[in-house]
């Protein structure tokens, strides 16, 4: 998954990519392994990390990596005016939360396989 995530970021994002692994020197273990074993449950608050819980439940793992393509899509622009512990503090932690706190799961995942009756269940939270 973190491979997909990496790879996905270099063809897609380079900017972003080349801020977090090269000037920054992070690896993708380090930044976003925690994400992905949790499936995002450990920082969140219970109904967002349920619904998140569904959704992987759902749709597998690519829903975790295509998650994490989106809030990083979403924020870019901060992403790119972060460095060092203050970048990795937001990536791990703050990312999701100010993510979900602007935007509905399918404004995260719009090209998400789930139908759109599922999606509407997703409140805004």
């Amino acid at each position: 998954m973190l491979r997909d995530l990496e790879a996905h970021l270099a063809e897609h994002n380079p900017v972003v990519y080349n801020h977090m692994m090269g000037d920054q020197g992070f690896t993708m273990e380090a930044t976003f392994s925690a994400q992905i074993i949790t499936a995002f449950l450990y920082d969140l608050d219970f109904d967002l990390a349920m619904r998140i819980f569904d959704l992987f439940l759902l749709e597998g793992e690519q829903a975790i990596v295509d998650l994490l393509i989106g809030t990083i899509e979403l924020k870019t622009e901060k992403i790119l005016t972060l460095k060092e512990i203050h970048l990795m503090n937001y990536l791990r932690k703050d990312l999701i939360k100010e993510c979900f706190a602007e935007n509905t799961i399918t404004g995260l995942l719009p090209n998400t396989r789930v139908s759109l009756h599922y999606l509407k269940e997703f409140k805004k939270i």
